[in-house]
């Protein structure tokens, strides 16, 4: 179902994941154990999980389990009680989660780029929401969210596996064929846009220092997210350019690489590196430096070979998993791309260019509007007759 960060507010940040795990604390007749043990007993498992678009539920079992498989997930759906007791136990996890992740330095700046990227739109809040947003939620703001997005004309429903196209249809008639329609909020698509370049400094209680510089990019449906995904693993990883240039050759990182932010709504690129403090300017001056290189020449026809053949393996291993290949499909579908779009994105992906990759790097890795986001130790403090030196 569409839902997760895309569907949150300043006010209910981090209700999604909550929901994702008190979904499964207890139905009307099962208890949380009982729901695991009803699948585990016929060696098979239910899992859910939210993101910053979407929130599901997954259930494997043997082929001659479906019949079961469909009537759990009908009584998860249909009869989940959020109780008290279970909305607590998992916000007090939760809120230990956001402290852990505190502790991360790069997801730290990670978050603190989309702040600058993102402003007053819900891609700005973390996945975990914050200690502030998530204590305040109660078992009616998780039951008052549920009933908003888990409306059958918001759902998708994947089967795969040797199955019976028209049993499986039976099944789930049975079991969820009277859900009935409803209504459900029209998240923001359509980010503030970046009017300048920003660069934004956090000094936390560090060893080491992270810089992540991004840019907006595009959506899901956008083509040109095919060139951007090539480029961005052309120019990352062991063994790329910027690894031996930063790494290798000067020195200056514990680790450097490229990723997308990929939504809905337009998302971002961005490049990220870890490296000591006392390198952190140098390290922010070569990797702007490399970025513009990427921008002027785009990349070498050796790379561009390279990046297609990682991205088309990990794909094709991705689809060797029968509950990878269902859920990707159930996410297409669900984001208007098509069930079966994975059969036609490896030749997408094939098809991109040379030229394309130089196009949307000249496009995407603007001159004048990105957002450079540190995250780097608080500076020692000096008193009258301090050397430097941390008392």
């Amino acid at each position: 179902m569409k839902s997760g960060l895309l569907f949150e507010s300043a006010d209910n940040n981090g209700i999604s994941n909550l929901l994702s795990k008190v979904l499964l604390k207890g139905t009307k007749t099962r208890s949380a154990e009982q729901i695991s043990s009803a699948l585990e007993n016929v060696g098979g498992s239910i899992s859910a999980f939210s993101g910053n678009n979407s929130m599901g539920i997954s259930i494997e079992v043997l082929k001659d389990d479906t019949a079961l498989a469909a009537e759990v997930l009908a009584d998860v759906l249909r009869n989940s009680t959020f109780s008290s007791e279970a909305v607590d136990r998992e916000k007090k996890m939760q809120l230990a989660e956001i402290a852990h992740e505190k502790e991360q330095i790069l997801k730290s700046a990670i978050n603190l780029t989309k702040k600058n990227m993102y402003g007053t739109h819900p891609y700005a809040l973390a996945a975990l929401g914050t200690e502030q947003s998530v204590s305040k939620l109660t078992p009616k703001d998780v039951v008052e969210f549920y009933k908003s997005v888990a409306v059958p004309n918001n759902m998708v429903l994947a089967v795969f596996g040797d199955v019976d196209p028209k049993q499986i249809r039976q099944i789930v008639e049975k079991d969820l064929g009277d859900l009935k329609p409803g209504g459900m909020p029209s998240p923001d698509l359509t980010p503030p846009p970046l009017a300048k370049s920003v660069r934004s400094v956090q000094n936390e209680d560090k060893e080491q220092a992270v810089i992540i510089v991004s840019y907006p990019a595009v959506d899901l449906k956008n083509p040109d997210r095919f060139a951007i995904e090539v480029m961005s693993t052309a120019v990352s990883g062991m063994g790329s350019r910027m690894f031996s240039r930063l790494r290798d050759q000067l020195a200056l990182c514990y680790y450097v690489g490229v990723n997308e932010f990929l939504g809905l709504a337009p998302g971002f690129i961005y490049a990220y590196i870890g490296t000591e403090p006392s390198k952190a300017d140098q390290a922010e001056k070569e990797i702007l430096a490399e970025i513009d290189k990427v921008r002027i020449s785009g990349i070498t026809a050796e790379e561009l070979a390279k990046a297609k053949n990682m991205i088309l393996g990990e794909r094709q291993m991705q689809r060797q998993n029968i509950g990878e290949l269902a859920t990707q499909s159930a996410l297409d579908e669900l984001y208007g791309l098509g069930f079966n779009a994975y059969k036609e994105q490896e030749a997408k992906y094939q098809a991109v260019t040379l030229d394309d990759v130089k196009k949307a790097a000249q496009k995407y890795l603007s001159k004048d509007k990105f957002v450079v986001a540190v995250v780097r130790p608080k500076e020692p403090t000096r008193g009258h007759g301090d050397t430097g030196t941390q008392r």
